[in-house]
């Protein structure tokens, strides 16, 4: 539905832009002040030594005479009878606006025509306005037979506009202007495609996955080849096949419109755009292969065909116009002005001249060219915005990849100090197990096998054992508490039983370390061990009750309790592992170390973090010693 729309906006922007075209008036309708104006001649449809007093015929300028091509040329003589009211001042010359190709004027006949324009050869003028000085004496019989003998190829019409007789330098400037409009503009459009193409190509080295840019310069290239026959058709006619290459030339610029337009936008039709490339390719070979007999009507074709391409390229820029901002927004109108120029040149060159005036391709390629430059600016404006957002995203990217990459390799310094650290703990854990460990128990197996052994040495060898073997533990590299608590417990069951007390293990839930230090683990295994001793080498107590939470750990026994404030005299605490010990482990790891005893026990309390759920921590702190 919505292409529907799009198309019958475009055609309704055509029809208005090709009106709007024909409606322009000539330049040369503006000289009329100080010249003699020509509207009227007799014609002849043949050549001049062919032409017979009853073959002429009256005709009102322009004329657009259809002739037949004798040897592939039109031929056609005009006579034009000038009596002026008064002498040009200066030297005289006769200007013509715009003709047909090679061109011979006689005045009373007097040749007044370059000499390279003789009968045999075929020169292009059709483009360029024509000024033919002549010698100011022809006036002196009033009366002045102007003959003019027209040729055209068999591609073009014979065709000669009103023309002027008057002063040389007022015509001369005009002259310029003219040539300056009908050529001038073409040669602009010719450099614009020429230099653009030659950028846009360098463009698509550097950018080779940008398509746009090579399209662009197929599209210049090809224009290069179509307004060539306008710059210099003289050159060109000469080239074999040369007509065939104009057309294959035409429709391969349309088809790179139409391709330029569906790639920007970004209209998903492959098929259609693939369709197009063979029917291209198709029409290249036709023509190539075609008699000349018949390009006329393939450039019919031809225009129609390019007619049908540069619509829906219309269409394309309507469907996108909603989307464009600033001077983006140009584009259509632009494009319909150039489509109608290339239109008011089909009716004038296929249709009825006399629609057209004149000749519209000098605008069409102008437009055409200043809309596709509008285009590819809008296009580099898209990709710099695309570009920039680009390199923002991809600074963002590298940002947090450096940031990610800088962690990773904290944490690799990290790993490789802890695997350093490890290595030196299994190192000590070994050189004590296998060195004085190893001499521990030679030292006790001997005692026990000598009936005479002090008790007592049997005993502290027996603990000094078995702080050893709490000493290699603690070595291991193990964070997790529950982990080092339970080798804590596998540790001193045997002294617990051995002094007859009862140990209650309690576990709410494993105690969460995750944002302490690594040595906080071990230090509160420390704490608890140091608990553990105490009891039982002090309080003289039956049971010791150890509960391990999430936030906290506790040590509650039933003995006789202690005075903690006199603990320094106490010999238990005088060692490094006393309570003393206890409180600078707990103040060096950010612990909250309580300890309280009465009568009826002691309660050692360990707080880690904060816990969640208070009240059970309060309450295990608060129970009743």
């Amino acid at each position: 539905m919505r292409w529907a729309i799009a198309f019958s906006i475009s055609l309704l922007l055509l029809t208005f832009s090709t009106w709007a075209i024909m409606q322009l008036p000539l330049s040369s309708e503006r000289l009329t002040q100080g010249t003699h104006k020509v509207s009227s001649a007799l014609m002849c449809p043949h050549q001049p030594e062919r032409c017979q007093p009853g073959d002429y015929v009256e005709v009102t300028l322009p004329d657009f005479p259809e002739t037949e091509a004798l040897n592939g040329r039109h031929h056609a003589t005009y006579k034009i009878a000038v009596t002026p009211d008064h002498e040009p001042s200066g030297f005289p010359v006769l200007y013509l606006p715009q003709l047909s190709d090679s061109i011979l004027i006689w005045a009373n006949d007097t040749a007044i025509s370059p000499d390279r324009n003789s009968p045999e050869e075929l020169h292009h003028n059709w483009n360029r306005p024509h000024y033919a000085p002549f010698p100011s004496d022809v006036f002196n019989d009033r009366d002045v037979i102007f003959t003019i003998y027209l040729q055209s190829n068999e591609f073009h019409r014979v065709s000669l506009y009103p023309l002027y007789i008057g002063n040389g330098e007022t015509l001369e400037f005009a002259s310029k202007i003219r040539l300056f409009y009908r050529v001038g503009t073409v040669r602009v459009a010719y450099t614009m495609a020429a230099l653009g193409g030659i950028a846009l190509l360098c463009l698509w080295f550097t950018r080779r996955h940008d398509q746009a840019y090579l399209l662009l310069a197929a599209v210049a290239l090809a224009a290069c080849i179509v307004a060539g026959n306008m710059v210099i058709p003289n050159a060109l006619d000469q080239i074999p096949y040369w007509w065939a290459i104009w057309n294959s030339a035409l429709v391969w610029l349309f088809y790179g419109i139409l391709h330029f337009s569906v790639l920007i936008y970004e209209f998903d039709h492959p098929r259609m755009m693939r369709g197009l490339f063979w029917i291209c390719i198709f029409s290249t070979g036709a023509l190539i292969a075609m008699p000349e007999a018949h390009f006329r009507t393939a450039s019919q074709l031809v225009g129609l065909f390019c007619g049908a391409m540069g619509l829906c390229a219309l269409a394309c820029h309507i469907l996108s116009w909603p989307g464009a901002r600033g001077w983006q927004r140009f584009h259509v109108p632009v494009l319909a002005l150039a489509g109608g120029a290339a239109i008011a040149e089909y009716v004038y060159a296929h249709v009825d001249p006399m629609l057209a005036k004149t000749h519209r391709a000098n605008l069409a390629f102008l437009i055409l060219f200043g809309a596709l430059f509008l285009a590819l600016i809008g296009h580099l404006a898209r990709t710099l915005t695309q570009y920039d957002a680009l390199t923002r995203s991809m600074q963002g990217t590298i940002e947090r990849k450096t940031a990610e990459l800088e962690k990773v390799q904290e944490r690799v310094l990290e790993a490789e100090k802890a695997n350093a650290l490890a290595e030196e703990r299994r190192r000590i854990m070994l050189d004590l197990h296998d060195g004085v460990g190893g001499q521990l128990v030679n030292v006790l197996s001997y005692l026990n096998c000598n009936d005479a052994a002090d008790p007592i040495v049997h005993t502290s060898l027996e603990e000094a054992l078995r702080d050893m073997a709490l000493i290699i533990d603690s070595l291991e590299v193990v964070d997790d508490v529950a982990v080092m608590l339970g080798a804590l417990r596998e540790r001193m069951e045997p002294l617990l039983q051995r002094h007859g007390i009862q140990v209650h293990w309690d576990v709410a839930g494993d105690p969460d370390l995750s944002d302490q230090p690594s040595k906080t683990a071990l230090n509160i295994v420390r704490i608890a061990q140091e608990s553990l001793t105490n009891a039982i080498k002090h309080s003289n107590c039956q049971n010791i009750f150890v509960t391990i939470a999430p936030a906290f750990i506790t040590i509650r026994d039933d003995g006789r309790g202690f005075d903690p404030d006199k603990a320094g005299r106490l010999a238990g605490f005088n060692s490094g592992l006393g309570l003393k010990g206890m409180r600078q482990r707990a103040q060096e790891n950010n612990l909250e170390l309580s300890v309280r005893s009465s009568d009826q026990g002691t309660l050692v309390s360990v707080e880690f973090s904060k816990p969640s759920a208070p009240n059970h921590s309060a309450a295990v702190k608060d129970h009743a010693i």
